[in-house]
Parts: structure tokens; C-alpha cells; sequence
């Protein structure tokens, strides 16, 4: 009988662990990090070449985009649109027209502009996870899951002109500072983009009271969460004066429980591809919550999350609208943090990504369609098929 000696033991979840310590060990490892997270988005959601390529040319392709141009060029006229499509709810949405009216864009500008926001939103995520944590290998884990999943790199492949990109930028902006100005012109100005950047900001208010562990406040607001509740104030008011003043008015064509009735096929598919992986992470924060008789918490963090899969459920955009709900990862990592061991935190930010990074990106739109988001290399085989 031949004796066969054994294997070593090998831990893969703590060797890739100890690589990836040593892989950011430099001083200079956030901007390291941010360029191959950046490359990393790229060559797995590719934007679409075909639409790059007419934005160069001037071609229209979108009605997304030439509304965006009508209102850079108008912004307070009201434009006519199709009862229950995308467009008739962008009255308001003025941020990003202006934006492009300020530094005088077209379609393929503001496309630019919003993969530079792409890295700088990269950058700002490891800098706040970092500051929640301590410790660059959980930042780099819980930024990659990020960019795996559809906020964290809309800005690389939305080359639709939906707008979101800005909105998911202004919305970690207002996570990443710590001035109360800052904050509210995040806020105020994710609001302007879509009004899913005011729903989302919930978690902002929640995050900016009770980022912190501890004992929370019932009777005193911070100076930040203060910030968030002037910037809800000044956008209503704004909106309402908006609506005296001018003609503008939103459309509610497609929303409601008609719509849901409509996509009950991809309901479930459209709530889980606005996180994917990252539903762990909220999965094991509000287990915690209740877990630790946090009740308050899970009150507040648990009605805000409600309102936006209520949203979500009730629009057509069913993958667009969940993605807004990446905000309450921010406040519950900082409250895992608290909570948790640092092998166990790892151990469910690696398993977060993990998934994500296995998980194919899909999104969904309308009652019955999946449409990929495809890495580069299915690009480069489509050209190859065209000239064969």
C-alpha cells in the first residue's frame, strides 16, 4: 500500500486577504486603488462604443438626451412628452441642465463629466470606509462591492443620458464631508437630479444623527442632520415656487399600482439587482439591529428603506430605482463596525463582494426586460462577428 501524504491546509479566504493587505500597503494606496477600481469597472460594464461613437458625430439617439439638451437651453420652459414615459417626469430634474448650461456641454460633455464624478465618487467611498473602519483591506472590499453593482459604476456605462450618476455623486458627497454646507448642496442637488436623491437622503439624515455608536440623541439634531432637513426645505420651496412662477409640471403616467401589476415578473429580479451582494450587508445590519434591541434604529433605517423599495416597486425603473438604496450601506457599515469583530466584518464584506463579483449585471426596465451590462471583452467579440 503506497502512502500518499496529505495536502496542506490552505485558507483561500485569508490568502486573498493577506494580497490584498499587501497589494495597498503603499502610502499612496487610495489613488492605486481608485485607478484599478476604475479599470476594473471599465473592463467588466463597458459603455455602449455605438453610443460614444454618435455623441461624437452629433447624432441624436436618446430622447433622454435631446430633453436634457431642450432644458439646458430652456430650463424653465415646459416641454411636450409622451404620457407615461421617462421624460414627462424630468420637469424638475434640473440639475444636470444646468450644469450643462454653466460650462457650456453637449450630450458627450456630460457623459465625460460623469465618469470623472465615476472615479471621484471611487475615491470618496474608500476615504469614507476607511474612516468608518481603519483598515484598507475593508475599505478596498466594500468600494469593490461597490463598483460591482449598478450605483458604483452607472457613471462608466449609463450612456443614456438617465441622469442617476450625478445623483448617486452628489449623494456620497454629502456622505463624505463633514460640513454642513456641503452637505446640504449634496442633498439639495441629488433632489434637482431625481427625485430618488430625496427619498435616498433619508439615510443621509440618519447617517449624519447617528453615524456613531452610542446612545441616540432623542431631543438634538446635529449641525449635519440639520444640513439635510434645510436642504428638503429649500427644495420644496424652491419646487413649489417653480411651479407658481412657470408652467412646469411632472407627469405620473406609468407610476402606481398599475405599474406594479405590470412587472410582477421582474419585481423580485429588479429589487435584488439594485444591490445584489451589498443585501448581505444589509441583511446582517438589520439582524444586528434587532439582535441588539436597537429598535430605533431599525425603525428609521427599516421605514426609510421601505419608502424606497416602495418607490421602487411602483415605477418602471425598477433596477435604477433600488440602486438608490446603496446609501444605507454607509451608515451600516459604520454601525457593523461598532458591532462586530474586524474578522467577522471582513469576513461578510468579503462574501458581499464576492457575489456581486460573480453576479453578471442586469438591470431591469418595463414589465418583462433584462438588458446586460456587458464587459469588454463581449464588445470586442460583437465587432469581431460584424467584420467576419
Amino acid at each position: 500500500m503506497v502512502n500518499i501524504p496529505p495536502y496542506p491546509r490552505l485558507d483561500l479566504y485569508r490568502v486573498a486577504v493577506d494580497r490584498l493587505e499587501r497589494a495597498f500597503a503603499g502610502k499612496r494606496w487610495k489613488s492605486k486603488a481608485t485607478l484599478l477600481l476604475t479599470l476594473v469597472a471599465l473592463f467588466f460594464h463597458f459603455p455602449s462604443n455605438q453610443h460614444i461613437r454618435q455623441y461624437m458625430s452629433g447624432e441624436r439617439l436618446e430622447t433622454t438626451w435631446t430633453t436634457i439638451e431642450g432644458q439646458r437651453d430652456h430650463p424653465l420652459t415646459p416641454q411636450a412628452h409622451r404620457v407615461g414615459s421617462h421624460e414627462e417626469k424630468t420637469a424638475y430634474r434640473l440639475t444636470v441642465p444646468l450644469i450643462a448650461k454653466a460650462f457650456g456641454l453637449r450630450p458627450l460633455g456630460i457623459y465625460v463629466l460623469q465618469f470623472l464624478l465615476g472615479i471621484a465618487l471611487i475615491r470618496m467611498v474608500l476615504s469614507i470606509a476607511f474612516r468608518h473602519t481603519g483598515d484598507r483591506g475593508m475599505a478596498v472590499l466594500f468600494t469593490t462591492g461597490l463598483v460591482f453593482i449598478f450605483p458604483g459604476s452607472a457613471a462608466f456605462f449609463d450612456t443614456w443620458g438617465h441622469r442617476d450618476p450625478y445623483a448617486y455623486f452628489f449623494l456620497v458627497l454629502a456622505l463624505f464631508s463633514t460640513r454642513a454646507s456641503i452637505i446640504f448642496l449634496g442633498v439639495l442637488l441629488a433632489a434637482f437630479t431625481d427625485e430618488r436623491g430625496l427619498i435616498a437622503s433619508a439615510f443621509l439624515l440618519l447617517y449624519h444623527q447617528f453615524e456613531q455608536p452610542g446612545k441616540v440623541s432623542r431631543t438634538a439634531l446635529s449641525m449635519n442632520a440639520m444640513a439635510v432637513l434645510s436642504a428638503w426645505g429649500s427644495y420644496f420651496a424652491l419646487r413649489i415656487g417653480l411651479a407658481h412662477f412657470t408652467e412646469l409640471s411632472t407627469g405620473t403616467g406609468g407610476i402606481g399600482v398599475r405599474a406594479v401589476l405590470e412587472q410582477i415578473d421582474p419585481l423580485t429580479w429588479g429589487i435584488w439587482s439594485g444591490l445584489e451582494g451589498a443585501w448581505l450587508i444589509v441583511t446582517v445590519f438589520f439582524v444586528g439591529l434587532i439582535v441588539t434591541g436597537d429598535r430605533l434604529r431599525a425603525v428609521l433605517y427599516g421605514g426609510a428603506l421601505s419608502v424606497v423599495i416602495l418607490t421602487t416597486v411602483l415605477v418602471t425603473d425598477l433596477t435604477r430605482s433600488m440602486a438608490y438604496g446603496f446609501v444605507l450601506l454607509f451608515p451600516a457599515l459604520a454601525w457593523l463596525h461598532a458591532v462586530l469583530r474586524p474578522q467577522q466584518l471582513r469576513a461578510l464584506l468579503f462574501f458581499a463582494c464576492l457575489v456581486s463579483v460573480l453576479h453578471p449585471m442586469y438591470y431591469t426596465f418595463g414589465n418583462s426586460t433584462l438588458y446586460a451590462v456587458d464587459p469588454v471583452y463581449i464588445k470586442m467579440l460583437r465587432l469581431v462577428r460584424l467584420w467576419i
